[in-house]
């Protein structure tokens, strides 16, 4: 078709008028303008190098329509898929405009187990020389392949451990998720990465062919497991503010990563291990005393801030200077008797409880509430190594779910809003 002028009053008024009258009559939250680069009159058909150069024109034009919406509502947002010179990406995010940050590449060989190409520091708005966190970072897009698919397929190996087992694959979806939202600043979660989404994005035969939805996957521990790490970590992002702090330290160009983060005398570090063979971990925690891994619920206590650890390929801790309550159920299963998974937690209507336990008994599953109303049998019957029951609560607020199997019992705290 015919491209429009930009430069144009005509263009402008008539651009303005649209996204004013979006926000008023159907009150949407913002924009995302797609390849936002073509907002320029300048000329570059045919290079793509010059199309990126610091456009002065560009910037003016992208930052009167930022300014309209902004006067109709103040809290929308105006998100650019722009790609162009961090020069003038640096400028545009000083105006309180948002920027995708494309971190596919990184984050794919990062899940992989390719150490030296999976720098990490591109990620935060910081290491642009940003004054902003307007950066918004994304793993996966409808442009970019998905990291389980590049796992399974091109995963790298060492002895037993490979990352192109489905089941290690999930498990780094989890540090990559663990490396990712912990890095101050807005992200972008493509449909069903949460769940380890592993089907290429040319499947079946191209990127704009229709995915199956897979909602199968929400009855597979595993797969419940990354969906409720993604909560888990969101949860935290979203309600402390640690992770919107400007005093943050990132050190992930190699195998073992780690991110610092301080906010009025309380502190976060998250390290991991990318390699596929176990490594040593010099933390580097800020002080010593307890410390809380706010992913399993366990406690260490520092004595020497640098004392090394030791990672097992994949794994990765989230530790905080004071203990922090998980609401999503990620809790250390090392001594219980039987796994029990309850997603989603919190519950809105439904949800479901996976149980797995390794042969044949009688199982009852129980529903406390403290409003103080009466105990409720969920489930009563055989289980024969799992089981999936369904739930529809009867009320808001806390409850206990007792889940027992002959003399054995697991509880689960789960959040009904």
């Amino acid at each position: 078709g015919y491209d429009m002028n930009h430069e144009s009053m005509d263009t402008k008024v008539y651009v303005s008028r649209i996204l004013k009258y979006w926000i008023n009559e159907y009150h949407v939250d913002g924009y995302r303008f797609d390849l936002s680069k073509g907002f320029t009159q300048n000329n570059t058909l045919g290079n793509v190098g010059a199309w990126g150069n610091y456009d002065q024109t560009r910037i003016n034009i992208l930052s009167a329509y930022h300014d309209t919406i902004v006067k109709t509502d103040p809290n929308a947002v105006l998100i650019l898929e722009h790609f162009a010179d961090n020069s003038e990406e640096t400028v545009l995010a000083s105006k309180n405009m948002l920027l995708w940050g494309n971190m596919n590449y990184n984050y794919g060989e990062a899940a992989m187990g390719f150490t030296s190409t999976s720098d990490l520091s591109w990620g935060s708005y910081k290491n642009r020389g940003w004054t902003q966190p307007g950066l918004v970072t994304y793993m996966e897009s409808h442009d970019e392949e998905r990291e389980m698919y590049r796992c399974i397929n091109f995963g790298n190996a060492s002895g037993t451990y490979s990352t192109k087992d489905t089941a290690t694959a999930l498990q780094r979806a989890a540090l990559n998720a663990a490396f990712f939202f912990t890095i101050p600043g807005p992200k972008m979660i493509w449909q069903f990465g949460e769940q380890g989404y592993d089907y290429s994005i040319n499947y079946p035969t191209g990127r704009l062919d229709s995915k199956p939805p897979r909602w199968d996957y929400m009855s597979k521990p595993d797969r419940i497991k990354l969906y409720q790490k993604y909560a888990s970590l969101i949860y935290l992002k979203k309600t402390n503010p640690l992770f919107s702090t400007t005093d943050f330290q990132m050190d992930v160009t190699g195998a073992i990563k780690k991110i610092n983060l301080n906010f009025e005398g309380k502190s976060a570090l998250v390290l991991g291990n990318f390699d596929v063979v176990s490594r040593y971990v010099t933390p580097g925690f800020s002080h010593t005393g307890k410390w809380y891994d706010y992913m399993t619920g366990d406690s260490l206590t520092v004595t020497d801030v640098n004392a090394n650890l030791t990672f097992k390929p994949g794994e990765y801790r989230l530790y905080l200077s004071e203990r922090v309550s998980n609401p999503y159920g990620i809790a250390s299963e090392k001594n219980e008797p039987f796994s029990v998974i309850v997603a989603p937690n919190p519950v809105s209507d439904f949800s479901n409880i996976l149980i797995n336990y390794t042969g044949t008994d009688f199982c009852e599953v129980t529903d406390f509430s403290l409003t103080g109303s009466e105990a409720l049998i969920v489930f009563s019957g055989k289980i024969n190594s799992q089981l999936q029951v369904p739930w529809t609560p009867k009320s808001k607020g806390i409850h206990i779910l007792k889940v027992r199997i002959g003399k054995l019992v697991v509880i689960r705290k789960v959040i009904v809003q």
